[in-house]
């Protein structure tokens, strides 16, 4: 895995996504609702579990502007604001 740290998205998105699903932490990331089979508190932990995930694979001048986020899909959408418009995937 690489560090992000604001010239590498592309690559390091690809491998994030791939390390979140291996993780079974691509739901709260990616999708807009809890599935139906999963309670609400499974749900908390699972953003939680995300954001600690992505956060161990930022650059501290990245982890500045998502410390305190507890939403894994709010995160990643701070990520992608960031980052995505200065890469080219």
């Amino acid at each position: 895995m690489v560090y992000l740290n604001g010239t590498n998205f592309s690559i390091w998105k690809v491998k994030m996504t791939d390390m979140l699903t291996v993780k079974e932490l691509y739901e709260p990331t990616f999708e807009d609702t809890r599935p139906s089979d999963i309670l609400e508190p499974k749900w908390k932990k699972m953003h939680r579990q995300a954001c600690a995930t992505i956060r161990q694979w930022v650059d501290e001048n990245v982890l500045t502007h998502i410390e305190d986020e507890t939403n894994a899909k709010v995160l990643w959408g701070k990520i992608e604001k960031m980052f995505a418009s200065t890469s080219s995937g």
